[in-house]
């Protein structure tokens, strides 16, 4: 496994997979349900590895809510803002990609330069892990906000809410920033080959 692999698996999935587990494992504590006492916890490397797994399975089951949560809080798309703010930035290269190309152009990249393939995907890396990581912190607001009506306590439980709140806001922003990043990484690097898709490929590259 490469280390691009590694750190796209680990970062975008089971980091924010461990988050998600907590979160259950709060409400499952705050019904008075069968939960983990994280005071317990076995330190041996299989119950280590078990918690990797299961944040891993974690992080992919709850990715397509968290996609849907990224594009609730940022509404536009990424790629096509980021090739109209190239194309606005260098009118005199007359370029003609359109936002639909940037996979394409990626592979493109990625057959000509593995390791500049592997740069950009740590920008989304990023940008997963931190859309992944705000829905679970709004996800802790909540199981917070029910502590506050279960057990009274309002201003230990409406603090950590507010926290929670104002870290999964921050998170969100900033995975709209590197997946703004990986897009113009491609679609600039894409320039050095051709400034349309048509070009690109008709050009004999070594």
């Amino acid at each position: 496994m490469s280390f691009a692999l590694s750190f796209y698996e680990i970062f975008s999935y089971a980091i924010p997979g461990f988050l998600y587990i907590l979160v259950v494992n709060l409400f499952l504590q705050l019904f008075k349900l069968p939960h983990m006492d994280l005071n317990q916890t076995p330190g041996t490397l299989g119950f280590i590895v078990l918690t990797a797994i299961l944040s891993y399975i974690a992080g992919h089951l709850a990715d397509p809510i968290a996609y849907r949560w990224y594009y609730i809080i940022n509404r536009q798309s990424e790629a096509p803002k980021a090739i109209a703010d190239i194309k606005e930035n260098l009118p005199d290269l007359k370029i003609e990609f359109e936002a639909r190309d940037g996979r394409l152009l990626y592979s493109f990249i990625k057959h000509k330069s593995l390791a500049l393939a592997e740069y950009l995907d740590k920008f989304m890396a990023i940008s997963i892990m931190l859309q992944n990581l705000s829905l679970g912190l709004f996800l802790f607001s909540l199981t917070q906000i029910a502590y506050v009506f279960v057990t009274g306590h309002i201003i230990r439980y409406n603090l950590g809410a507010l926290v929670g709140l104002a870290f999964s806001f921050i998170a969100i922003k900033r995975s709209a920033i590197f997946k703004s990043r990986y897009f113009r990484g491609i679609f600039e690097q894409a320039l050095h080959y051709g400034t349309s898709v048509e070009k690109m490929f008709k050009e004999e590259w070594p």
